[in-house]
């Protein structure tokens, strides 16, 4: 689905469209910690995922209150965006899902992470390209 789709026809519609994205990948990011923090083997790692998981739900909070504030109730729409980073992430944990590579699962797991947070950014940083110009 492109990001101009018949339902968005004012800069209302295309924030709230944007809102719901982005509550969509926080709720599957939310879902995907927990076995990440499982799955990991060093503490360090699995900390930083717990402490992330924290904030996750932080975000989520806050977009409720957001939408709330706009009059809309909070749902959100398909990202495939993030449903391939989780995906991946998943593919790359599989394939090395044994305590003798266990610190490669880690770094793995920890890439993962890594890509999923940068995809996450970027309608921050659209956001901010247009408030600029």
């Amino acid at each position: 689905m492109g990001i101009f789709t018949k339902d968005i026809k004012t800069m209302d519609d295309l924030f709230v469209h944007m809102l719901r994205d982005i509550y969509y990948a926080e709720k599957q990011i939310i879902q995907a910690l927990p076995k990440m923090i499982e799955q990991s083997h060093d503490a360090q790692l699995k900390q930083g995922f717990q402490s992330h998981l924290r904030e996750t739900e932080n975000h989520v909070t806050r977009l409720e209150q957001v939408f709330r504030l706009h009059g809309q109730e909070p749902k959100g729409i398909d990202c495939p965006a993030i449903d391939g980073i989780i995906e991946e992430a998943e593919d790359i944990v599989g394939e090395v899902d044994n305590k003798a590579v266990g610190r490669r699962a880690d770094r793995g797991r920890a890439s993962g992470g890594a890509l999923r947070d940068h995809a996450l950014r970027q309608p921050d940083r659209l956001g901010e390209t247009a408030r600029t110009q």
